[in-house]
């Protein structure tokens, strides 16, 4: 800007400033900073910028000038406290940076993750960058997001890729490579992560390790395959290792030794925020039937099944996999550790999803019917305690209990709960019985 021009508009923004405006003065500091970036022109902005104390413009560019160590006017207790001020004002950079400070108990606050999360967010919904690039992250980084997450932070990872960030093409990569929160589009995804995986990141390499194994979107090649989930094992990540105790576990290099001992380091070195994995680790392990279950506590101790049954019902986790939670229901039916199993079957009932009230149902029919094919007393009681508090369940397998000991007047009573409860197979079951003592 012409000499003659910055006069002009100081004026200008001198008289709006008079009459109220208060942005003016903040307009007016910039414009000095624009003429003059040494401490005299610092100086002169610092004057117009404390005129206006409260102008969430003034604020935020008050906690840059006092945050620059290069300038005379650096002070750090004050940057801290415009930084703040300018996050609770909504100033999106503001936002990030104060979220930053609580993800790494910077700035004298305490590591808070949930207040962090809460600055990022804020802060990506204003479209800063750096804090949708990092909702991402920290979104894959601490939980397993649900499908309208995905469709967000798909949306937040192209617009930081778009902004230069280019560490954001791993995500979009991965998304597109799961067919989440965008279509499935495992080429797409290949040529994404590629660069990535090349450069050692492990995550880039399980993924597209996957992708040569399955031939999905590259041509298949076990070997380029095997050659990402080492090196990304080597790494101690976690998914490597089970992509590696699935690697083994079957086609023209199964080895069952080797897969039981991915499998068993992909269970031991399992963080809580990738439990899930430690759940079909377990399944792998029992199933190369490897362990002695009596020895390993780990096989049979309930508090971690139970914990592992509430990580595979984390949001995002598909159906096929929901379904496996069966496996955790039938070892314990198989143990005859009736109470948990039906406890582990009612986690799956309650869990919110389009089919699961008919996989939960389905779950404590059959820990019921193993209960009633070993009629103690004990068992008895509990599946007469669930039917009493209104498990439909409970009711329909005592109303066919009673009536296989034809006592039809019991098998009618538990019959009829189970009907008011809008139970269709225990309306049949009620029919056939009715129709049996009729032709009696």
């Amino acid at each position: 800007m012409l000499q003659g021009d910055m006069k002009k508009a100081r004026k200008l923004l001198t008289k709006s400033y008079k009459e109220g405006n208060e942005r003016a003065a903040s307009y007016m500091a910039t414009s000095y900073l624009m003429e003059d970036s040494t401490d005299v022109g610092v100086g002169k902005a610092m004057k117009w910028l404390l005129k206006v104390p409260d102008d969430s413009l003034s604020v935020r560019m008050l906690c840059e000038l006092y945050n620059d160590s290069n300038s005379i006017f650096f002070d750090k207790a004050k940057g801290d406290e415009y930084l703040f001020r300018a996050a609770d004002m909504g100033d999106p950079r503001a936002l990030f940076f104060t979220g930053r400070a609580y993800l790494n108990g910077e700035r004298g606050v305490e590591i808070d993750r949930a207040k962090a999360m809460t600055c990022f967010q804020m802060a990506a919904q204003k479209r800063e960058p750096n804090a949708c690039y990092v909702v991402v992250v920290c979104s894959f980084e601490y939980g397993i997001p649900d499908d309208e997450t995905y469709e967000k932070l798909y949306r937040y990872a192209c617009y930081a890729d778009s902004m230069g960030i280019f560490d954001a093409r791993k995500y979009i990569g991965l998304m597109k490579c799961m067919g989440k929160g965008t279509e499935y589009d495992p080429v797409r995804a290949a040529v994404l992560l590629s660069p990535f995986a090349n450069a050692g990141d492990p995550l880039a390499m399980t993924t597209l390790g996957n992708l040569f194994l399955e031939g999905e979107g590259v041509q298949k090649d076990r070997g380029k395959a095997l050659k990402y989930f080492k090196e990304a094992a080597a790494m101690d990540y976690v998914d490597a290792y089970y992509s590696l105790a699935m690697y083994y576990r079957c086609g023209k290099d199964r080895d069952i030794e080797l897969a039981e001992k991915y499998a068993k380091r992909c269970y031991e070195s399992c963080p809580d925020k990738y439990m899930y994995r430690r759940g079909y680790a377990m399944i792998l392990m029992d199933e190369f039937r490897s362990f002695d279950v009596e020895k390993e506590n780990y096989l049979t101790d309930y508090k971690v099944d139970s914990v592992l049954v509430d990580s595979l019902l984390l949001p995002g986790i598909a159906l096929n996999e929901l379904y496996a939670l069966d496996y955790f229901v039938k070892r314990y039916i198989s143990k005859e550790r009736f109470a948990e199993a039906y406890d582990l079957a009612a986690r799956i009932r309650y869990h919110k999803g389009v089919d699961d009230e008919m996989l939960g149902n389905s779950n404590r029919q059959l820990v019921m019917r193993a209960m009633i094919n070993k009629p103690t007393p004990q068992n008895i009681s509990f599946i007469k305690d669930r039917a009493d508090r209104g498990d439909v369940v409970a009711q329909r397998v005592l109303g066919s209990y009673y009536y296989r000991k034809k006592k039809y007047k019991l098998a009618q009573h538990y019959y009829k709960l189970a009907i008011e409860q809008g139970d269709s197979a225990a309306k049949t079951e009620l029919k056939y019985m009715e129709d049996v003592i009729k032709n009696m």
